[in-house]
């Protein structure tokens, strides 16, 4: 790379750091005064260019993966993607291991780059210690089960929808069945660097990524409007102040959304009528409480006749008596932590196929809850967002620690992980699909190519 900024860098000068291209963002936030991302694996090598001291990695690693463009044939016996080789740069050595599908216990290459720049000369054999070094690197950085490559035709068929028409068939969907497919609730709709929480750009950016619930929170305006925004105020996450009932929603829209960095986007804050409107046929809201009434919820659902697309999170069991009086066909998200609970609950009469059982955000006190409710008939969700979200987000546990965090959650017993993470937690748990469950029908594209024409068949085109 060549480098030129006059008054900055100095002419004519050759640096040996070790960089590779996750760290050129770093560098850029740090020119521009921006604040690198903290999940991010880069270092900035400004100090390189400016003759300060650089930071080091303490090694780099590389994977590469192969797509199998015939993976849906049926004869093939490759998987959908697979990974081919990995390769680490350790001080003066280059490790590489190749052709991993055909020999999973293929051999570790290592050349020394300062004696052997053209690497002619495998000397794995006369540095174990060196072998042994690489192999642990390679285990602390894969990431088991990639998630597939999203090669399709069309930017609308990327989008991961919902097949979901009736209310019975939305019943169905979330019927307890053995071979359930696990899934991800994207906690306030799955915001990630540039894409600000309940923004319905935010939804979208997270269906092109994995199969998701979305989680929102609805707010009254000082005129009555609902709108969505998790806080009771706008400092957070807009470019407003002060309370969302001390403005009007003509002063509302004024503001702009800002990321989970607080960078301000382009994203406007969006009514409750047009989320609503927007999911259809694409994913299943979530509308929690805040200072909306069940009641309110349900009769906007009702008005929308969006019971396909939407579902009422009740935190009290008179709640989801109200909101099942009001719509035999409502789904509600409930909480019920305990085998106490579920009995009360069943006690209201409100049927367990209009149910979701919110269990906890942490492990239960009772381990038994997830197969009581099963039972009952209906799928549990646990909250990973005061756990391994936190974890993550606070740099505490690796992305590998983290996938392990949210199948362990699946395994525990949960159905449904509500997540901050909504892209990540997805991904993982499309990795533990069952390859013929019966929920499969109600997602389009699942596991088979989604083409152009399945896209206008899905739109009546």
């Amino acid at each position: 790379m060549i480098a030129s900024w006059p008054g900055k860098i100095k002419p004519a000068q050759v640096s040996h750091h070790l960089t590779a291209a996750w760290d050129f963002l770093p560098t850029i936030c740090q020119l521009s005064g921006i604040r690198t991302p903290d999940h991010l694996d880069g270092i900035s090598f400004l100090p390189a260019l400016t003759s300060e001291k650089q930071p080091e990695h303490p090694f780099l690693y590389w994977e590469y993966y192969d797509y199998n463009y015939n993976w849906y044939k049926p004869d093939n016996k490759l998987p959908r993607n697979f990974l081919q080789s990995v390769a680490v740069r350790y001080g003066k050595w280059k490790a590489v291991k190749n052709d991993m599908l055909k020999n999973k216990g293929a051999a570790i290459e290592l050349y020394d780059l300062n004696n052997d720049p053209e690497e002619k000369n495998n000397v794995a054999s006369r540095n174990p210690d060196i072998v042994q070094k690489v192999k642990e690197m390679f285990a602390k950085s894969s990431i088991p089960d990639a998630p597939y490559f999203p090669y399709t035709p069309d930017s609308e068929a990327r989008l991961h929808l919902f097949n979901i028409h009736t209310p019975q068939q939305m019943k169905d969907f979330f019927h307890y069945t053995a071979d359930r497919i696990p899934f991800v609730s994207s906690h306030r709709g799955g915001p990630a660097l540039g894409y600000p929480e309940n923004s319905i750009a935010t939804f979208a950016n997270t269906l092109q990524h994995t199969w998701s619930i979305i989680e929102t929170d609805p707010h009254y305006t000082k005129d009555s409007v609902i709108i969505l925004m998790h806080d009771p105020t706008l400092d957070r996450t807009s470019t407003g102040h002060g309370k969302i009932s001390d403005h009007t929603f003509a002063e509302i829209q004024k503001l702009h959304l800002k990321d989970e960095l607080g960078n301000v986007t382009k994203y406007k804050i969006p009514t409750l009528d047009e989320a609503i409107e927007w999911a259809k046929g694409k994913t299943i809201l979530i509308l929690d409480q805040k200072d909306v009434p069940a009641e309110t919820r349900t009769k906007i659902i009702m008005k929308h006749q969006a019971q396909t697309s939407a579902m009422v999170m009740c935190y009290t069991f008179e709640d989801a008596k109200k909101c099942y009086a009001l719509d035999k066909d409502i789904m509600m998200e409930v909480f019920i932590p305990d085998r106490k609970s579920a009995d009360e609950f069943e006690a209201t009469g409100v049927p367990w196929s209009n149910v979701v059982a919110f269990v906890t955000h942490t492990q239960p006190k009772d381990p038994d809850i997830y197969q009581y409710i099963h039972q009952k008939g209906a799928l549990c969700i646990r909250g990973s967002s005061r756990t391994v979200d936190k974890q993550y987000t606070e740099n505490k546990i690796s992305k590998l620690e983290l996938i392990k965090g949210y199948k362990e959650i699946i395994h525990s017993g949960a159905d449904i992980i509500e997540a901050d993470l909504g892209i990540q937690a997805g991904n993982t748990l499309e990795q533990l699909q069952p390859a013929n469950s019966s929920k499969q029908k109600y997602f389009i594209g699942s596991k088979q190519i989604l083409s152009f024409n399945n896209v206008l068949n899905y739109y009546g085109c």
